[in-house]
């Protein structure tokens, strides 16, 4: 729903209604809805297991719009493709990148399935989440930039870390906190997936 709106009317357009044109904000939020429920059902009867919602809703010191705003323009739309999704015996993971901490409770509260990758960078540690999140399914999430540039042994170090703190409860799916960009060294990704073999959890 936010992402679909800033699309539609630019990011800062769409920032800008936040305070000035509740009516405009709204009207679009209801459209992009509308939208999702539609597609995600029809994704559903075509075949599709699982719906991953794609909307980012924070950069790395926190969420692109306060928590009031998120509760009026984003959450309510938020809240219907998932139960849309729901409804369809599919499941519904929400990714999102940055730090969310303000608007979390919320966003588990929807009735999600699974939650990630998070950005480690951004604040988002996957055992805090585990914390606040209780058996949630957790997505992610060693940090992109290492898996770009750092080193192979670092990465396995921090895999270990993720499996022996998160995995261990169950509930999780190991990956970056982003995606597989293409920066990534091959190198980097295999030591992830290698020591995740090897774990055996």
């Amino acid at each position: 729903v936010f992402a679909a709106s800033w699309y539609l009317v630019g990011l800062e357009n769409l920032l800008v209604s936040y305070i000035e044109d509740h009516d405009f904000a709204l009207r679009v939020a209801r459209m992009t809805a509308d939208y999702h429920i539609e597609l995600c059902e029809l994704a559903v009867k075509a075949g599709v297991d699982v719906v991953i919602l794609t909307d980012d809703y924070a950069h790395k010191t926190g969420s692109f719009m306060s928590p009031p705003q998120f509760n009026e323009f984003v959450l309510p739309g938020f809240r219907e493709v998932v139960s849309a999704v729901k409804r369809t015996g599919a499941y519904c993971i929400k990714h999102t990148d940055g730090n969310i901490w303000e608007i979390i409770d919320p966003i588990v509260q929807s009735g999600i399935d699974g939650l990630g990758p998070l950005e480690p960078a951004a604040g988002m540690d996957l055992a805090e989440v585990r914390k606040r999140t209780g058996k949630l399914c957790l997505v992610g999430n060693i940090d992109v930039d290492l898996l770009s540039r750092g080193a192979a042994g670092d990465v396995a170090r921090k895999t270990e870390e993720l499996l022996t703190t998160v995995s261990v409860d169950g509930a999780h799916i190991l990956s970056s906190g982003n995606t597989i960009t293409a920066s990534v060294r091959p190198v980097n990704f295999k030591a992830m997936i290698d020591t995740a073999r090897r774990s055996g959890i």
